[in-house]
């Protein structure tokens, strides 16, 4: 189909890093186009999958982080220091090395705004198909007319997340899935199935799937 994503199986997890690092990096380093005034953006999902990227896209410097703007795809609302924070590895390894402008999600409530233009984002997908905090049977699935809403509980926290809408704005979506386990979840994604959160983001031209040997193949 037309609509499908690009689909590309690499041996194993470092590569899948390496790869969507790359991905990631090259839009970020694109001169802006003429007559645009906002910075370059880019928005990053948690978990421990995109944990190996974030060193990977700092070491490239090509871009000029000083003036890239990073977001949060979403974030469990949890204490400031505690290890489930998304925040923290994106600070650690990202954000602090590059000098890059960082926007954490908050811990409490839902005050979060979103540029209009936001470049690029990385998206995982778990096994049940969410995908950010879009969680399965929550109401957030459907929220329209904000950018981001509260959703959960859910493994424990309370979480923040882009909605589906806010997603499907950005330019450039780069998913990012490892593993056995996300077998039936990258299929179901692949063809665009509607039953799962991840199927309520777009498809098309822009949006890139690197997946792993292991999540391709089970």
């Amino acid at each position: 189909m037309a609509d499908t994503p690009t689909l590309e199986v690499l041996p194993d997890e470092a590569a899948v890093a390496a790869r969507t690092a790359e991905l990631i990096t090259d839009v970020l380093a694109q001169p802006l186009p003429a007559g645009r005034t906002s910075p370059r953006a880019v928005a990053l999902s948690g978990g421990g999958t995109p944990k190996a990227m974030y060193p990977l896209m700092a070491a490239v410097d090509a871009v000029p982080w000083e003036a890239v703007h990073v977001l949060q795809v979403d974030e469990r609302q949890v204490g400031a220091d505690d290890p489930a924070r998304n925040w923290l590895a994106i600070r650690d390894t990202l954000v602090v090395p590059t000098g890059a402008v960082g926007h954490p999600m908050p811990l409490e409530g839902d005050d979060y705004p979103v540029p209009e233009v936001v470049d690029v984002a990385q998206l995982g997908i778990g096994t049940d198909g969410h995908t950010a905090s879009l969680i399965p049977g929550d109401p957030v699935l459907d929220v329209t007319g904000v950018d981001v809403a509260l959703a959960g509980p859910y493994q424990g926290a309370v979480r923040l997340t882009l909605t589906a809408e806010a997603i499907n704005r950005i330019g450039v979506l780069v998913w990012q899935v490892v593993g056995a386990d996300k077998h039936v979840a990258l299929r179901q994604l692949m063809d665009g199935d509607p039953s799962i959160p991840a199927g309520l983001i777009r498809r098309g031209p822009r949006v890139i799937v690197v997946a792993d040997d292991a999540a391709a193949h089970g």
